[in-house]
């Protein structure tokens, strides 16, 4: 049975917390690291009410393998915006304790990379589902939204 693990939702808000300028973040980093002696697979999938909406929209990337001993950068961007509601998660070859692949997501923005402390979420902070429990992805969009590096 596939296993799924996802950040859960959370809200952009509209300025960086502590920042003094102000500016929300405008987009997700993701670190995804194998540690281990064998090739392995995801995708990620972001799901998005964006605040004019209740409407929720799902956008995926790619499946991407990752190497042994390797380690993998994304960024997801023009989907975070201020006010919506996104839940990021992954399928493939992932589990809770981190046998496999690590992962982590930070919100922040782009023009300076700095991040926003609430929408941080490191390998032990993701909540692990079964695959059956979740819904199916013939609704997700592959978009063009996810970029490496």
């Amino acid at each position: 049975m596939s296993k799924i693990l996802t950040t859960g939702p959370m809200l952009v808000p509209r300025k960086i917390t502590g920042d003094p300028v102000g500016g929300p973040p405008d987009e997700v980093a993701i670190t995804i690291k194998n540690p281990t002696s064998k090739n392995f697979r995801v995708q990620l999938f972001a799901d998005i009410c964006p605040p004019d909406s209740t409407t929720e929209r799902t956008e995926s990337s790619d499946l991407f393998t990752i190497p042994k001993d390797s380690c993998l950068r994304l960024r997801l961007f023009n989907s975070v915006l201020p006010d919506s509601i996104i839940r990021l998660y992954a399928r493939g070859h992932v589990d809770k304790d981190a046998e496999k692949l690590e992962l982590s997501f930070v919100g922040r923005r782009a023009s300076d990379r700095m991040h926003e402390p609430t929408m941080f979420f490191r390998h032990a902070d993701l909540i692990e589902v079964e695959d059956e429990d979740f819904h199916q992805e013939p609704r997700a969009t592959l978009t063009s939204n996810w970029i490496i590096g």
